[in-house]
């Protein structure tokens, strides 16, 4: 039974294996703290010993990990390697199977009952530090950002790249299960598309725009009764607490740093561009959780619905608490993909680190994650920013770049080079080549998550226990 078992998770992967282009398993290489492994995909390995690679992926290894790995038989196309060993990115420790690392991550580097971090929730692995780790990487100026460079909306100006986009062949797909797929996915998008807006063009994934109103509206009156606050301390606990209440699964709040506030706004729907003057001191930053196992189908329909239902719920959530906070009395606007750039603002809140593959990863969800945000001068305290050695992980692992189906994710080392104009520059990091990544959501007729799915941190539930 448990053969059967297995070998069913293998025939799971078939789609993903062959649009990434391997005619085999996608496989990643790892390299942790005295230790070598070859990983797959988060679910797939949780007690298997034995791996079947491709040729073709192992002769990509680089010798020096070949040699950590023990070839058992060749079979045809297909070798049969043993993992030696999985190494903690938290401690020493190293382990023969995947399963046995994470036991050990949960027995030794959870929350238990004395901790002092049981009342956040959070692994002991988690620390909060003065400064966020991205920090460490900003080499040059960091200017604001234009949202028309963003990828999503140069394909409505940039000549160029609407010739490239343009040009994309179109994979082949059953026409039932294409109208199933875009059936599942226009319920899960519905909410946003329906009430995110009011612009007579808007479908979704956009946020605010410009004189129209809707769930993201900001021209929503404040309440002319101001409630006290004496303590921002507490507010923000209880700010937190109404979060989650309203269905945010994490909320961290920060500054907010002009630095991330695009410079002019881009609105998708009608064209129209213009200067951004936001004088808000706070941004409330919200995590919605994207399901997993909608998510780990990538790049199927149903990981692209996951994704649009996480869209939907952020226009919830967002605005639910801008109108809670101007029913306070102070001003406040819900901000989706719009205004501000929020992978670095939920860096500031303390919410996660940045990847290689360019999301944040959270401890508790990795990068299957939507982020939103409340803008607002409500009196709060800001949290810390936090590290939990992200950026030593990816520094070695690199299956969401194995996982990419067009090579948009950098193996490596970090660059301040970028792609193309749609990346910032002055910071040191595995810059995304968007354009590749975008062309082919046009490929493959929906979304691609693959990199979200193939991320060790993605496999984790609402305990928050890490699954690396």
């Amino acid at each position: 039974m448990a053969e059967e078992q297995n070998e069913e998770k293998f025939k799971k992967l078939t789609r993903r294996e062959v649009l990434a282009g391997t005619g085999g398993f996608v496989a990643g290489v790892a390299v942790g703290s005295g230790g070598v492994s070859l990983l797959l995909p988060p679910k797939e390995v949780e007690v298997i010993k034995e791996v079947k690679v491709p040729v073709e992926v192992i002769k990509e290894v680089p010798v020096e990990v070949i040699k950590e790995v023990e070839v058992i038989k060749e079979v045809g196309a297909v070798k049969e390697v043993e993992i030696n060993r999985f190494a903690c990115p938290y401690c020493d420790g190293t382990f023969s199977t995947l399963g046995a690392l994470r036991v050990h991550v949960d027995s030794e580097h959870q929350p238990t009952p004395t901790s002092a971090r049981e009342s956040e929730g959070r692994p002991t692995y988690v620390n909060k530090v003065d400064k966020p780790t991205y920090d460490d990487f900003i080499v040059g100026t960091v200017e604001q950002f234009d949202q028309k460079n963003e990828v999503f909306c140069r394909s409505l100006w940039d000549e160029e790249y609407k010739k490239r986009r343009a040009a994309a062949p179109v994979i082949e797909v059953d026409k039932l299960v294409m109208l199933d797929g875009n059936a599942l996915y226009a319920g899960a998008i519905y909410v946003d598309d329906k009430a995110g807006s009011d612009a007579p063009n808007y479908s979704g994934f956009q946020g605010h725009q410009t004189g129209f109103g809707g769930l993201y509206d900001w021209e929503e009156p404040v309440g002319t009764q101001k409630f006290p606050v004496s303590d921002p301390v507490e507010m923000s606990e209880k700010i937190k607490k109404v979060a989650k209440f309203y269905g945010a699964d994490l909320v961290g709040i920060c500054e907010l740093d002009q630095r991330w506030v695009y410079s002019n706004y881009f609105d998708r729907a009608t064209g129209n561009f213009g200067e951004l003057d936001i004088p808000y001191k706070y941004a409330i930053v919200l995590v919605v959780e994207m399901d997993w196992e909608g998510i780990e189908t990538s790049p199927g329909y149903e990981a692209s619905a996951a994704t649009a239902l996480g869209y939907s719920n952020m226009a919830e959530v967002a605005s639910k608490l801008a109108r809670y906070i101007r029913s306070l009395g102070y001003p406040a606007i819900p901000s989706g993909n719009d205004t501000a750039q929020s992978i670095p603002l939920a860096i500031d809140a303390g919410l996660g680190e940045l990847g290689r593959l360019g999301l944040l990863i959270t401890p508790e969800f990795g990068p299957r994650v939507r982020l939103c945000k409340v803008l607002t001068d409500l009196p709060l305290k800001p949290d810390k920013p936090i590290e939990f050695r992200i950026q030593r992980f990816c520094e070695s692992c690199v299956l969401c770049a194995k996982s990419c189906p067009v090579g948009a994710i950098k193996f490596g080392d970090r660059t301040t080079e970028p792609t193309s104009f749609s990346n910032r520059t002055g910071i040191l990091r595995w810059p995304v080549d968007v354009v590749k990544c975008h062309i082919f959501w046009k490929t493959n007729l929906t979304s691609c998550s693959n990199c979200i799915a193939a991320c060790p941190w993605s496999d984790m539930g609402n305990s928050g226990r890490g699954k690396v």
